[in-house]
């Protein structure tokens, strides 16, 4: 009887594993999807507290601005592989130790520690520096096509108010990156 089940449960292994990745993954960009990017953060911060005070936290959130408009002016099928494309030199931009979901729709999180070691940009640096690393790939170089995004990028880093709860730590970054689209929007004016 246990060689039985020992050999179903090999048998359905891979379903479980498919099972898995379905629910961890985004199926469009292979990213995390938001709920295991929270839960990524979230022991991430609880790591933080148990033993590594030292090492404070940095989450860039980033929204890809004008994004209806590619869908459609070019179809779905183009806004499909834009948003792969970001995807790909999303995780190609940030250091191996950094974590990268997908929120939903045209936003895209990433998480990871915050060096002191000389060398490393501050966050604010490299909010920008991942904005303009977006802007340059995607607005000059995507498929042949005119795509009318721009990336918006906002960040937060944990303190004392938010060191525990990836939800706080999380609307701070998104209240930033709001303020740089209202940033952006007055520049165009």
């Amino acid at each position: 009887m246990f060689r039985q089940a020992g050999l179903w449960l090999l048998w359905r292994f891979p379903y479980v594993r498919e099972l898995e990745r379905r629910a961890f993954y985004d199926d469009l960009t292979g990213l995390l999807r938001r709920g295991r990017f929270f839960e990524l953060l979230g022991d991430a911060m609880a790591r933080r507290k148990r033993g590594w005070p030292q090492h404070l936290l940095v989450l860039y959130y980033i929204d890809l601005n004008r994004f209806k408009e590619v869908n459609d002016t070019h179809g779905h099928h183009v806004g499909d592989q834009y948003l792969r494309f970001v995807a790909r030199s999303l995780s190609q931009f940030v250091s191996g130790s950094a974590t990268c979901g997908r929120m939903g729709g045209d936003e895209f999180a990433v998480f990871d520690r915050v060096w002191s070691e000389h060398g490393h940009l501050p966050p604010r640096a490299n909010a920008e520096a991942l904005r303009r690393f977006l802007n340059d790939l995607v607005y000059n170089h995507a498929f042949g096509v005119r795509i009318p995004c721009r990336a918006s990028v906002g960040y937060a880093v944990t303190d004392d108010n938010t060191a525990h709860d990836p939800d706080a730590l999380v609307a701070q970054a998104d209240k930033e990156m709001y303020a740089v689209k209202r940033r952006i929007r007055r520049a165009r004016r």
